[in-house]
């Protein structure tokens, strides 16, 4: 029996692109697939010069989905806070209550 793993051209291509798509670092992918960080870095060298690289979607929101998603996270904050004071100032009010104290 061989004392490698082999591995098919279609793993090989799709561990390279997570490595280089992913914001892990490159060890940590290995190790989540089961293979040596060199290996990997082996395969990815081997890609670059073969110019084998694959294809990586460009999913970069544009300016405007993320000045939409700002405009609606923050009127959700603000929305939010006032939230947070009303109950802040019924705490406050609850606590102080002269009726709790009463034995009615």
């Amino acid at each position: 029996m061989s004392k490698y793993k082999k591995y098919d051209k279609s793993f090989k291509q799709r561990a390279v692109q997570l490595a280089l798509t992913s914001e892990q670092p490159t060890s940590k992918t290995a190790k989540d697939l089961g293979i040596l960080e060199s290996t990997l870095y082996n395969w990815i060298s081997k890609a670059k010069k073969d110019k084998n690289i694959p294809e990586v979607k460009d999913e970069t929101p544009d300016l405007k989905q993320l000045h939409e998603e700002l405009l609606k996270l923050r009127k959700e904050n603000e929305r939010l806070r006032d939230t947070c004071d009303i109950l802040k100032k019924a705490t406050a009010y609850f606590a102080n209550d002269p009726k709790k104290d009463s034995n009615s």
